[in-house]
Parts: structure tokens; C-alpha cells; sequence
């Protein structure tokens, strides 16, 4: 009798069926972790937004009246969770009413193939 070497066609299919499967695990993974990563991000951004606002209407009021734009006036350094963040806050006069200030700030992040940018708005009064 002859014996015979190798592996069967079935064997064959279902050894790269295997390895298919492993592929899509590997890449559904990797994106996962990048929306992850992402998210996580974009709710950092929206807690220094607030954290800016908040230092903002600390100020005095004559400040707020007369500044158009401020840098980032929490601690200095702008790393969290191991991510850069730049924070631009611009001041507008509100159309229709001398009293009221509108903020704008404008979180970015990213490294140097992706960046990304959250603006976030607040009305606030300048009276006293």
C-alpha cells in the first residue's frame, strides 16, 4: 500500500478559514481601540473646555469687557492621558446687547497624521 504525504483540501480550507477569522478579530480590535482612544479624547476635550469657561467667569468682569481672546488659563501643562491638547478661546460681543459676551474655545489634539478639533460655545453676562 501507498502511503501518501501532505495534507488533504479540507485540511487546507480550514486552516485558512482559521487564519481569516484571527485577521478580522486583529483589525475589528484595532479599530475599537482607536474609536476608543478617540472617545476618550474628545470627553478630555470637553472637560477642559468646561474647565476654561469656569476660569473665564472667574475673572473680573472688566477683564472679560475687554479682552477679545485668552491662552490657557488652567495649570501648565496641557497633557492628558498621555495626549497633547491645545486650547484657543476667542471672545465675541454678542450682536444686540453690550452686556453679553459670547466664548468660543476650541480644543485641538492629535498626532501628525490625524488631528482633531472640538469648538464649544457658552453665553456669558458682563454685568456686575
Amino acid at each position: 500500500m501507498k502511503k501518501e504525504h501532505g495534507f488533504f483540501l479540507l485540511e487546507t480550507i480550514l486552516l485558512s478559514m482559521i487564519l481569516v477569522a484571527m485577521a478580522a478579530f486583529c483589525f475589528t480590535y484595532q479599530a475599537m481601540a482607536r474609536q476608543q482612544a478617540y472617545t476618550g479624547a474628545a470627553i478630555t476635550a470637553a472637560f477642559l473646555a468646561q474647565e476654561q469657561f469656569a476660569l473665564i467667569e472667574a475673572q473680573p468682569f472688566e477683564t472679560i469687557k475687554q479682552n477679545t481672546s485668552f491662552s490657557w488659563l488652567g495649570d501648565s501643562s496641557l497633557e492628558r492621558n498621555g495626549e497633547k491638547f491645545l486650547v484657543k478661546t476667542n471672545l465675541m460681543n454678542e450682536s444686540g446687547n453690550s452686556n453679553m459676551r459670547l466664548i468660543k474655545v476650541e480644543v485641538s489634539w492629535g498626532n501628525y497624521d490625524q488631528k482633531h478639533t472640538k469648538s464649544y460655545y457658552k453665553l456669558v453676562s458682563c454685568d456686575e
